[in-house]
């Protein structure tokens, strides 16, 4: 299957994934969904790039999983812009919470992903 396809397959199903996300964690004015998905995404790619990388999953599905699923399904593009209206707000312990809470959970969540995919590679 050509790689085009096989991104625009997992980008669909990180898209939906996504809206799914959305759908299940309502906010109440915090973005529970976004915050959630990012840390999700982050550990799923840490998992998943390790894995390629120690040959455990096909170089194939590269495409589909990274470029693809986790291209649609994380929404960085979503966290900044609620971090720019936190902002725009005047909300800065809110932003500040938000924007370090975002980063430092997601980098957690990176380097769980990755002892994840080293142990089950």
């Amino acid at each position: 299957m050509s790689h085009w396809l096989l991104v625009a397959l997992g980008g669909a199903l990180g898209a939906m994934a996504r809206y799914s996300a959305g759908l299940i964690v309502a906010g109440g004015g915090w973005p529970w969904a976004t915050l959630l998905v990012n840390l999700c995404g982050a550990i799923g790619f840490g998992v998943v790039i390790t894995l390629l990388g120690k040959q455990v999953l096909h170089p194939s599905l590269q495409p589909l999983l990274i470029a693809g699923f986790f291209g649609a399904f994380t929404t960085f593009s979503t966290f900044s812009w609620e971090l720019f209206k936190f902002i725009e707000q005047h909300a800065w312990l809110t932003a500040i919470s938000y924007g370090a809470g975002s980063v430092v959970l997601c980098l957690i969540g990176m380097f769980i992903g990755i002892g994840l995919g080293r142990i089950a590679g």
